[in-house]
């Protein structure tokens, strides 16, 4: 009888204490984070977190589409961690990361290992998988505060840019789970997309002019260089305005929006002004980092982008401006070229004392109904050109001048050649060092 008090008496226990053990939160205390923007600053880290803030135009309109309908808040800490749970005291509620879909790191973090930083968020149950990774070429707090006003909310508009760069062969897939995986093998390879801040002005009489808030490559700086005085003092007094509210706001006890103050800076202007011209900001992906060790080895540019997405078969839609000979008109003319049923097959193979990465692309192309044989023969040969220097360059810089494992080929090696692979694991950099790249690029006509 005494065994079965004590048992129960146990059984009693134990309910009432793991019960106990977590505890709820309700949706009504959490906060929910859509973007986060990681900074660093001498020794500690700035967090910005973007969360949903809706602006209404009225009773039957809760959201006005035309606003940003988010809001930033960002606070310092000597780690990741610490940054957000201040964000959390700012905010007065729990942040819950579940739901997030952008992460970007700041220009600031170019040097850092990537796979330490994301260390954090792995081991955090609530976390999204299959939030994207991206650096930017700005502060992350910047381009958070970026008013753009397509969609219900800023990060659907962001969201866009990436999907949208990836459809046209200029970004990689870059969610969580893929940079984790791509991280962790021997070499800590991985291929981020940059993000930057282009401001565009409208002249009043139709016409625009573009200039990029940040750094990018040198041909697309030549053109920025170019634009008017006037553009670059309106850019340099929206950008203060946004530094100033934003540090007034972090050290402030209430959570606050730059978004608002950015977006008034940018958008409510005086009659007068906003008819002689207006500042608009957008992002777009202009160059893309490889990693290696971890950590940022380089940048290619648009064209690499897209040979390497040819190589990794990660291309999805492509338009390419080809120019073609048409015996018709006597004349060269571009025409755009739209490439589909794009298929690739990679493999290693070892050749003796030469390890071969063998790329063998196939395309199908659209043409015209009314071109001759000889015609639709230029197109395919300038089809064919046109892929193979995409491919080729991105070969070259990603293997030769940073090598770097931007084509997964230690993934290829484990699979095809896996005694070569165990040879080899603890030193694979030898491999990369020493492979040949044999590609073929074959497209077929289709009307």
């Amino acid at each position: 009888m005494k065994r079965f008090v004590a048992l129960g008496m146990i059984a009693v226990i134990l309910i009432t204490t793991l019960t106990a053990c977590n505890k709820r939160i309700e949706i009504n205390e959490r906060v929910i984070v859509h973007a986060i923007g990681i900074d660093k600053i001498s020794d500690e880290y700035e967090i910005s977190i973007q969360i949903f803030a809706p602006s209404g135009a009225g009773a039957d309109t809760p959201i006005d589409t035309s606003k940003p309908n988010m809001k930033v808040v960002s606070k310092k800490g000597k780690s990741l961690v610490d940054g957000l749970v201040e964000c959390e005291y700012i905010l007065g509620n729990d942040i819950f990361l579940g739901l997030a879909e952008f992460i970007v790191f700041g220009e600031s973090m170019y040097q850092g290992n990537l796979r330490e930083e994301l260390d954090w968020l792995v081991k955090n149950n609530e976390s999204n998988l299959g939030v994207t990774i991206a650096y930017c070429e700005s502060t992350a707090k910047e381009l958070l505060n970026v008013p753009l006003t397509e969609g219900s909310t800023s990060i659907e508009n962001l969201s866009d840019v990436v999907k949208y760069s990836k459809e046209q062969g200029l970004a990689i897939r870059s969610d969580l789970l893929t940079v984790v995986n791509r991280l962790d093998e021997p070499l800590g390879n991985g291929v981020i997309p940059v993000l930057s801040i282009v401001a565009e002005e409208d002249q009043g009489n139709g016409s625009k002019s573009q200039d990029s808030s940040s750094s990018s490559s040198s041909e697309e700086n030549s053109s920025s260089d170019q634009n008017s005085s006037s553009e670059k003092d309106s850019n340099s007094d929206s950008s203060s305005e946004q530094d100033s509210s934003s540090e007034q706001n972090s050290s402030s006890e209430e959570s606050s929006s730059p978004s608002s103050d950015s977006g008034s800076s940018g958008s409510e202007e005086s009659p007068e002004k906003s008819k002689e011209h207006q500042v608009t900001q957008h992002i777009e992906v202009k160059k893309t980092a490889v990693l290696k060790d971890k950590k940022i080895a380089g940048f290619i540019n648009r064209d690499e982008m897209s040979g390497l997405m040819w190589l990794t078969n990660e291309m999805e839609k492509i338009t390419m401006d080809i120019e073609i000979k048409e015996d018709s008109k006597n004349t060269t003319v571009k025409r755009q070229i739209d490439f589909e049923n794009k298929k690739t097959s990679i493999k290693i193979i070892e050749n003796q004392d030469k390890i071969v990465l063998k790329v063998n692309i196939t395309a199908e192309v659209s043409i015209l109904n009314y071109y001759t044989d000889k015609e639709k023969s230029q197109v395919r040969e300038a089809c064919e050109k046109a892929i193979m220097e995409q491919c080729e360059s991105a070969s070259k810089k990603v293997l030769e001048e940073l090598g770097a494992d931007g084509f997964n080929i230690s993934k290829y090696t484990k699979f095809y050649e896996p005694k070569l692979y165990r040879a080899y694991e603890k030193n694979f950099q030898k491999i990369i060092d020493s492979i040949e790249a044999d590609i073929s690029v074959k497209c077929e006509m289709i009307n």
